[in-house]
């Protein structure tokens, strides 16, 4: 009997609705809030560990990106 695995790399992802968020430095204590929330949730049994890392890391670069674009100088 033989088995063969196959499978391919992804590069890491932003999940889609991270993207998508505007820099709206009008709202960006809700958004920054909203992000917390979800950088905080923790990881659900059907996401790999590697996922589950990718989702954080993009989550706390956007909230970064968000404050370092409007803060106020």
């Amino acid at each position: 009997m033989c088995l063969i695995l196959t499978g391919c790399a992804q590069a890491p992802r932003m999940p889609v609705d991270v993207a998508l968020i505007p820099d709206d430095c009008a709202n960006r204590r809700a958004i920054i809030s909203w992000l917390d929330n979800l950088a905080n949730t923790p990881r659900s049994t059907s996401q790999s560990e590697s996922e589950y890392d990718q989702t954080i890391s993009a989550l706390k670069a956007r909230i970064w990106r968000l404050r370092y674009n409007c803060q106020r100088v």
